[in-house]
């Protein structure tokens, strides 16, 4: 997403949520299919799978938040601070 962030938007908002909007169903899409092959190790409850699934979820679930709001937002923030500077 970022990629096409550099290619595509160039700081303009309108092409940014355009790019955000295409990668929005690829990297959900990963997330999920990640976490549902780990629902599996969530309910064994076991003293070393469980803890382990809940951390990959955790990452996952974490990682596809930075992904889909913070880069975005701290790209923009990037181009509108080098444009008054």
């Amino acid at each position: 997403m970022f990629t096409m962030m550099l290619k595509i938007c160039r700081g303009n908002p309108k092409a940014m949520k355009a790019v955000i909007f295409r990668a929005t169903r690829h990297v959900l899409t990963t997330s999920i299919t990640t976490v549902a092959g780990f629902i599996p190790l969530l309910l064994l409850r076991s003293d070393f799978w469980s803890p382990l699934a809940i951390c990959v979820v955790g990452g996952v679930g974490g990682a596809t938040l930075l992904a889909l709001y913070f880069v975005p937002c701290i790209y923009l923030l990037g181009e509108q601070l080098k444009d008054n500077y």
